[in-house]
């Protein structure tokens, strides 16, 4: 058997000084404050970084060499054994080698130990290497104006993921400015000194026993932040929980004059602190007040609400109600309005419309018919208005709105096709070669479908539209507080209208996109959606040569499609093979449905803007 000659004085080991990787006392001296660096974000000092680069060349060349050790201690000992298990011819030679190996495996393994004994006075980390270079690395020497700008670009992901989860995310003291302070007293500074981090404030209600975000969070916020961006998100089902956040609301209240944005969900409580805004929000440019229950908007209209009637900054408006028990006057400033998304009174209305030539985007919804006392329709031209909905026909016929885009009509349940065309026929001989997107928001009855479809063919430069199947069962009439039942809803109908029938002639043909949304209903009356009516709907569309159809989207809660036609993701995917680009969206999901109808009612989106 032929071995390996061994010499005792291995060549990799006789060519390696041992002094060489014995650390010099001024490295030493500067490990503890490398290894302080190591475990925070601040930047070296210029005298630090010769012996961090030091001590990155000595950890690489450390391991490089114990694992040529450990590699060449294991090969010695397999080389070992095998002289001991092997039969050989000349039991001398073994007896000669034997000792050899044995010499060689001890020098190995202690130049091994010493090795592994200057590697451990360097360890800090599982992965020193790394966290060496980490310490060199340039993002720990950004300027602080730099960094600052990069924090700020968090700030929309943080609001829409706040916004959209008010109760599990806004009282986290790991969200937001909050956590960027507790990296290190470099990023604490910075955050502590950018403004732009600390406007939000969102006080929501959550299902925890006592508030998790307490006043002097609130405090500190506000001495960071030049503007407040309000946000008071109650739940409706608790809310006499709410005394906990009254006097966190009322230490807001008393820094008015720094509110830009404010989105108040009011309660009773709430609705008495707003008259101390009169006269004190100057800076205020978005404003949206939510009245959740009876008894306040009973609370809100018991006296003349003018509260914002001086905040000249104002550009968004909304005003919403759910129960709309009683009618509410508003006073606003209309000369810079750019959003207006209100319910009032016909008369409010007119008063701020016509004082609003630099509005965009209108939502008006109205208790009353829009005539003047003398009995007679006014009329009102919105020069820069792009985006507009209206809760009833009637309204069209009193605006003059030379570069209207879009359209979204309310058709009311007692609202008949020629009842429509009498009260907007002059809107339709003066817009309708202009819109260009036309959503429809009603009942899914029979006298919907007829109307929707008549009104369609009513605007032939519209290519996008939008049907919207409202909540089926009731439906608000004029009268104040009082509720009609309708006719047993079935959205189909209209679905099967707009199929491609070479027995009737084609509803808009023009269209290339197509959405439909069906608002969530779980009353066992609800004709259920036929999805596969509405699959073949899309197809007989996409199919026909003389229909442009590219796009469409479908929005609605899965409980109330037709589970006996339920239709499989592979037939949906047809769809897209044969070129149709198709959303289907899930309207259980709040923030979907909440920026789905945000751009077909002409509202502002809380999330995004």
């Amino acid at each position: 058997m032929d071995f390996p000659e061994i010499d005792p004085f291995d060549k990799e080991l006789s060519d390696t000084d041992p002094r060489e990787f014995e650390l010099q006392p001024w490295l030493l001296r500067a490990l503890p404050q490398i290894q302080t660096l190591v475990h925070s974000n601040e930047p070296p000092e210029p005298a630090q970084v010769p012996s961090i680069q030091l001590a990155v060349q000595l950890v690489i060349r450390l391991d490089d060499k114990i694992a040529f050790a450990v590699d060449r201690l294991a090969q010695l000992e397999e080389d070992h054994a095998n002289v001991t298990t092997h039969l050989v011819r000349h039991e001398r030679d073994v007896l000669q080698l034997r000792p050899r190996f044995g010499e060689q495996i001890l020098r190995w393994a202690a130049w091994l130990d010493h090795l592994k004994s200057a590697r451990a006075q360097l360890t800090c980390c599982d992965n020193d290497t790394h966290a060496f270079k980490t310490i060199l690395s340039p993002i720990r020497r950004v300027p602080l104006e730099i960094l600052g700008e990069i924090f700020a670009w968090t700030v929309p992901a943080i609001r829409e993921k706040t916004l959209s989860h008010p109760s599990t995310v806004a009282d986290s003291l790991e969200q937001g400015p909050w956590a960027l302070t507790h990296v290190c007293s470099r990023w604490r500074v910075v955050a502590i000194s950018t403004p732009s981090l600390w406007s939000l404030v969102v006080l929501p209600y959550t299902r925890n026993s006592g508030p998790h975000y307490p006043l002097s969070m609130v405090q500190a916020q506000v001495e960071r932040a030049r503007t407040l961006e309000i946000y008071f998100l109650p739940n409706r089902l608790r809310e006499k929980e709410a005394s906990s956040r009254v006097e966190t609301l009322k230490y807001l209240f008393g820094h008015s004059e720094c509110w830009e944005e404010v989105n108040l969900d009011l309660t009773p409580e709430l609705c008495r602190l707003l008259p101390a805004l009169r006269d004190r929000v100057p800076a205020l440019r978005k404003l949206r007040l939510l009245c959740m229950t009876r008894e306040s908007e009973r609370v809100l209209g018991s006296q003349p609400i003018d509260y914002f009637e001086t905040a000249t900054s104002l550009v968004h408006a909304t005003i919403e109600r759910w129960y709309r028990q009683q009618p509410l006057s508003f006073v606003l400033p209309a000369n810079k309005l750019t959003h207006y998304h209100v319910d009032a009174p016909w008369e409010d209305h007119v008063e701020i419309l016509r004082r609003s030539p630099t509005l965009v985007k209108a939502h008006i919804t109205s208790s009353t018919e829009p005539v003047t006392e003398s009995g007679s329709q006014s009329s009102m031209e919105l020069p820069a208005l792009r985006c507009l909905y209206v809760s009833q026909a009637s309204i069209l016929a009193c605006l003059q709105v030379p570069n209207l885009d879009q359209l979204t009509l309310q058709v009311r349940r007692h609202d008949t096709f020629s009842q429509l065309m009498v009260s907007f026929e002059p809107f339709i001989a003066a817009s309708s070669h202009r819109i260009r997107r036309l959503a429809l928001q009603g009942v899914g009855d029979a006298s919907f479908a007829f109307s929707a479809a008549e009104i369609l063919q009513l605007f032939p430069a519209v290519t996008e539209a939008a049907i919207i199947f409202v909540r089926s069962l009731w439906v608000a009439t004029p009268s104040w507080g009082h509720r009609t039942p309708t006719e047993k809803p079935n959205s189909n109908i209209l679905v099967s209208r707009l199929e491609v029938d070479a027995a009737t002639a084609i509803v808009s043909p023009g269209l290339t996109h197509i959405h439909l949304a069906f608002e969530e209903e779980k009353d066992p009356r609800q004709v259920p959606i036929d999805s596969r009516l509405i699959l073949r709907m899309l197809k007989s569309r996409v199919d026909a040569p003389q229909c442009a159809l590219r796009e469409a989207t479908l929005l609605f809660d899965p409980h109330t499609v037709k589970k006996s036609d339920h239709v499989l993701p592979a037939e949906w995917a047809t769809l897209l093979q044969a070129g149709l680009g198709l959303s289907i969206m899930n309207g259980e999901n709040s923030m979907i449905r909440a920026r789905f109808m945000a751009r077909w009612m002409c509202s502002p989106d809380w999330f995004a803007e």
